[in-house]
């Protein structure tokens, strides 16, 4: 049995050590939420791609440092393209897991946002076990940062579609505009 390397938030920092091993595994619906209502995705000429914005129930998020800067980007989340035996959403679990070591449950559908060549579907998602310092193969640096700032500091810099994916956050969980305060017309969503 392998000792948790911490917590947060109630749950254990362990390595997923029974994540999926085949197609059929990550399409279970323990694995993804069948549930959630969300559109087709119109790929519009574009390769389809998925991601997950990974949140904590105080709101932070888990960004990826990238190792070679991307599109003026210094940090991202984790996406890629569909594969084509999985689902968009089995796609975007995989990822936050080869990239992160954490296992995610999609809790939303922030949008869908183009980049030269494909058009990603971009879920919120919740920490619901894994850890960090189990990531897969790409192991980059990880960080968990609140919302402002990410939106202030040009360390934590997004690339120009992921600042379109935190603006649908934004509006998601009706923060202000300056990341600091709810809106004062509607409360926070919750995130359970």
């Amino acid at each position: 049995m392998t000792a948790a390397l911490g917590s947060l938030h109630g749950i254990a920092y362990r390595p997923w050590r029974d994540h999926p091993a085949s197609v059929e595994e990550w399409e279970l619906p323990d694995i993804i939420s069948p549930s959630l209502t969300e559109p087709p995705l119109e790929e519009g000429g574009k390769l389809p791609a998925a991601g997950a914005v990974i949140i904590e129930p105080d709101y932070r998020v888990w960004v990826a440092h990238l190792h070679e800067p991307f599109n003026a980007a210094c940090v991202g989340f984790p996406t890629a393209r569909k594969d084509p035996k999985l689902s968009l959403q089995a796609t975007a679990i995989r990822e936050a897991w080869e990239r992160t070591g954490l296992k995610v449950r999609i809790i939303g559908w922030l949008g869908d946002f183009d980049e030269e060549i494909t058009r990603t579907r971009y879920y919120l998602a919740a920490r619901v076990g894994g850890a960090p310092a189990a990531c897969g193969w790409e192991r980059p640096t990880m960080s968990l940062v609140t919302l402002d700032a990410l939106m202030q500091y040009p360390a934590l810099r997004v690339s120009p579609t992921e600042a379109k994916c935190l603006a649908a956050l934004q509006n998601v969980l009706n923060i202000s505009p300056d990341w600091s305060t709810p809106s004062s017309v509607m409360p926070r969503r919750s995130l359970a």
